[in-house]
């Protein structure tokens, strides 16, 4: 089992089994883990930059305060991941076709990034900030997003008699997002 604490790693670095690897405060620059194989790993205090992590095995995945930058996450599941302690920030992330099903999401934020069709059915998003994120065809069914917060989301449809989403924060201007289930004919 690899263990590593204050650790800089980059694409160069040699890759064998991270089943169950346990890092703290380490950074990742350029690192290719696209299908590599996470379960039951913890990562603690860490931040990939540039990073292929699509499509990893993520049963029992511990990420406790990480940081993810300008990184490749496609189809990643984190409704498997370990919920204790998860605590996540993206930024300028790709993170399309992800599964955050039934996840608790009140400790993960975006900053700008692109989240299509991804699955929030049934996560906790209350108060979280979908900030400058692309949620297009992001599926919402059974979702908490009480003072949640779109306003500079785009592309994001929300049904409201669906969703819980008491006091979220919603654009004016682009209200058809809760509307388009009704199959409305909207005019100006």
């Amino acid at each position: 089992m690899i263990e590593s604490v204050d650790q800089q790693y980059t694409a160069s670095d040699d890759w064998g089994d991270l089943k169950g690897a346990r890092f703290d405060a380490c950074t990742f620059h350029g690192v290719n883990w696209s299908e590599k194989d996470l379960r039951g790993a913890r990562f603690e205090n860490c931040t990939w930059v540039d990073s292929d992590l699509s499509n990893v095995r993520t049963l029992g995945l511990g990420l406790q305060i990480v940081r993810f930058e300008a990184c490749k996450l496609v189809g990643v599941n984190f409704s498997l991941c370990n919920e204790l302690g998860l605590n996540i920030h993206f930024e300028g992330c790709i993170l399309d076709a992800a599964n955050f099903e039934g996840t608790d999401l009140r400790q993960v934020s975006w900053n700008g990034g692109r989240a299509r069709e991804v699955d929030f059915t049934g996560a906790n998003c209350e108060k979280v900030v979908f900030e400058g994120l692309d949620l297009a065809g992001a599926s919402f069914e059974r979702s908490r997003l009480e003072r949640a917060d779109f306003r500079t989301a785009t592309g994001w449809r929300i049904q409201p008699d669906q969703n819980r989403i008491r006091h979220a924060k919603f654009r004016r201007d682009q209200l058809e997002g809760l509307l388009m289930g009704w199959e409305l004919d909207l005019h100006e």
